[in-house]
């Protein structure tokens, strides 16, 4: 009985000491945290065992938001007692555009889109080069080049698994895009399906499931967005949705109700253009709202306290050289501005929770007249219930 009690006065203790550490920083938010990017593109977070890790795809280094030095490695930062520090970085030395975190067999891989080189050539030399697949040392947790897969001027990997059997498909821009099937006898992905035309100008592909249904939608320069469905093994074409110069779509539910929101750069003229949110009605997507937006490139999702939150990574905008990123609360299909950040030149955004804290952090591809530049992670100051 002693024991008892005193597991209890523990166990209480520790709980009030955990409410009190979560509610002071809630209260109390520290200064954003700045780490250094290179035309940062896109930010993956991954926990292994216990460990927080953020992973950063680099572009670009150079004075210009389009500059032709790619030399740069991506690199992956870990959480150590609270700060940011460089965990490992990859041997490849071209733009990186996109990490892709999957778990095959307990093994933890990371697959990295190259987009460009400084090739020159025909055929699309500049874009024509190997994206690769990392696998993690499980003791170190050490990036080891696994695979190297070719690809046409890649945006996104998309992980996906179907019946236990394991799929990546890569968007190619000056290519088809195609899917990747693991082998398990040749220890490799090998090429299973391509998708969409000789030059697909594809950005990036999303994975959901509705209804025991496996969807996947491709987003593109133009003229219109594709929604694929899987059928006897393969993606069929289900819908097509015109919308055009579409860089992401993000998949959400609330209440058991599936939504599309797509992120839209550009119209040929501006970047102050409408973005849109489409809901999923009677096996197709239809539009439920639109929203404006300066350069939109990436939507992120997250739900805090029965709370759902829309974040748009906003890149560019001819009035100012500055533009904000914005969360909207998502409240009766509605989008209402909720909080601005500061963003320059914000190509992703990222939501994660560490010890009870959330975190948003945006990558920054262009500041100050350089790439090579800092991006930042957010302490998110949303109450928590048990704080009231």
């Amino acid at each position: 009985k002693g024991n008892l009690e005193e597991h209890m006065t523990e166990a209480l203790a520790a709980s009030e000491y955990n409410k009190y550490h979560i509610c002071y920083l809630h209260d109390n938010p520290q200064p954003k945290t700045e780490f250094d990017t290179s035309g940062a593109e896109h930010l993956e977070t991954f926990v292994v065992d216990g460990v927080h890790y953020l992973a950063v795809a680099n572009a670009k280094t150079g004075s210009s938001p389009w500059p032709s030095f790619v030399f740069v490695e991506s690199v992956i930062y870990r959480w150590d007692n609270g700060e940011l520090v460089l965990h490992d970085q990859t041997s490849v030395t071209y733009g990186g555009y996109d990490w892709e975190h999957f778990i095959m067999d307990g093994v933890h891989y990371l697959a990295l889109a190259i987009h460009d080189t400084d090739k020159t050539g025909p055929n699309r030399a500049r874009y024509r080069t190997d994206s690769y697949i990392f696998k993690l040392n499980n003791r170190t947790a050490k990036l080891e080049e696994y695979q190297a897969i070719e690809t046409v001027g890649a945006y996104d990997w998309e992980h996906f698994e179907i019946d236990n059997v394991h799929y990546l498909v890569v968007a190619n821009f000056y290519a088809q895009s195609v899917v990747y099937v693991w082998s398990k006898p040749l220890d490799k992905f090998v090429e299973y399906q391509q998708l969409g035309e000789t030059e697909s100008r594809a950005y990036d592909w999303e994975h959901l499931i509705i209804d025991n249904v496996h969807y996947f939608v491709a987003t593109n320069f133009g003229p219109h967005c594709v929604v694929y469905r899987w059928e006897e093994g393969y993606m069929v074409e289900h819908q097509q949705i015109d919308m055009t110069s579409i860089q992401d779509a993000h998949h959400f539910v609330v209440d058991n109700v599936h939504y599309l929101a797509f992120a839209k750069i550009y119209n040929d003229t501006s970047y102050e253009v409408e973005s849109a949110v489409y809901r999923w009605n009677n096996g197709t997507f239809t539009e439920l709202l639109r929203v404006k937006t300066s350069g939109a490139v990436t939507w992120d999702h997250f739900e805090i306290n029965n709370v759902h939150y829309l974040a748009v990574a906003n890149y560019a905008s001819e009035k100012k050289s500055r533009v904000d990123s914005v969360v909207y609360r998502f409240v009766n299909e509605s989008l209402v501005e909720h909080k601005r950040y500061e963003t320059d030149h914000a190509r992703h955004l990222a939501h994660f929770e560490i010890d009870g804290v959330f975190y948003i952090a945006a990558a920054n591809a262009y500041a100050s007249g350089s790439s090579d530049t800092k991006s930042y992670i957010y302490p998110y100051p949303e109450r928590p219930a048990l704080c009231d």
